[in-house]
């Protein structure tokens, strides 16, 4: 039948970034998502395995959740994604020094070219000596960041999972690495902030 020609005739189209549409993106454009994912230029609709797509896109960018849809008529592929939310500034040590990037609530790294231009809040929480390793560290206290009494301004990692705070009155907040009771250290801070001397409020240790 003429449905059932167009139907196969349109499967067998390649993919033209035009026939891509693409939602929830804020930052991250149709280019950088066909530079990320060798399996959607020069397919067919047909051949598009969007499991890998999805793999791709969520290795090499700040993506949470993508879906994937294919459309034989009008032939189209529709990428809908969920970008990861900045809400920190952070530096990593690379083999080419230090480099400067971001991280969302739970701790993974976002490249600062992609959001540069998006960043509304130049007085964020810096994050120093993120690495892979610390991001669940790193997630729990972000996560719990509004139950300081004042605003933390940086928290800095040691390789050996140390981790010291920094908020506007307490230079440093030695927590340690062991964050299981971070919820009743936070606790301590807070009666330490409202009650030590301006004297003595220079390092704090847990």
């Amino acid at each position: 039948s003429l449905s059932g020609y167009i139907l196969v005739n349109n499967g067998l189209l390649n993919i033209e970034p035009e026939r891509i549409n693409l939602i929830g993106s804020k930052n991250i454009d149709k280019s950088l998502i066909l530079e990320s994912s060798e399996n959607i230029t020069n397919k067919s609709l047909l051949k598009i395995r969007p499991r890998l797509i999805k793999k791709d896109l969520k290795r090499k960018l700040p993506i949470r959740e993508v879906s994937i849809r294919k459309r034989i008529f009008p032939i189209q592929l529709d990428i809908e994604i969920l970008e990861r939310v900045p809400i920190a500034l952070a530096i990593r040590n690379t083999s080419e020094g230090k480099e400067k990037g971001m991280v969302d609530e739970y701790g993974y790294w976002i490249p600062l070219i992609l959001i540069e231009k998006t960043i509304k809040n130049k007085k964020s929480i810096i994050v120093e000596g993120w690495s892979n390793v610390h991001r669940e560290s790193i997630s729990k206290i972000l996560r719990n960041k509004d139950k300081f009494e004042e605003p933390l301004t940086r928290i800095f990692l040691y390789q050996d999972g140390e981790i010291i705070l920094s908020t506007k009155s307490l230079e440093e907040i030695l927590l340690g690495s062991n964050l299981n009771l971070l919820e009743k250290k936070i606790e301590a801070f807070n009666y330490l902030s409202n009650n030590l001397p301006k004297t003595l409020k220079g390092k704090i240790q847990s």
